[in-house]
């Protein structure tokens, strides 16, 4: 996987947001410091709360390589609120879920299709024998 992120602390670029960043030894910990680092990371879509609502974050290569400059050369990264606001819930929500919750969730995908498949595989069988 390419180095996509950048550390919100030096500017360097670094495998993913929430890796420690071999430049500088920063590894965010903390919501804010997890969301922010994950606003200065590729575009990504997020799907927030039940009525399906989209979230979407991250910045371009080139606007990466702006802002790595602008953190590197000492100035501080302006976040849009708006945008924090949002990829905060989306991190807030995610961590809410269990891995019970995530368990059933994919039994509830994985079964079908495997129903089907050996619904298809008896009558294939059954077929054999008649």
């Amino acid at each position: 996987m390419a180095n996509t992120a950048l550390c919100i602390r030096c500017g360097s670029f670094k495998r993913g947001f929430q890796d420690q960043c071999q430049a500088c030894g920063f590894t965010p910990k903390d919501e804010s410091d997890i969301v922010k680092s994950r606003i200065l990371d590729r575009p990504y879509c997020f799907s927030v709360g039940n009525d399906g609502d989209v979230v979407e974050t991250g910045r371009s290569r080139r606007e990466l390589l702006e802002i790595a400059e602008q953190i590197k050369g000492g100035q501080s990264y302006k976040f849009d609120e708006e945008e924090f606001a949002a990829v905060l819930q989306v991190y807030r929500e995610a961590r809410k879920i269990t891995p019970a919750q995530l368990m059933i969730d994919l039994a509830k995908w994985v079964a079908p299709p495997i129903a089907v498949a050996l619904s298809f595989i008896a009558l294939y069988l059954w077929k054999g024998h008649a």
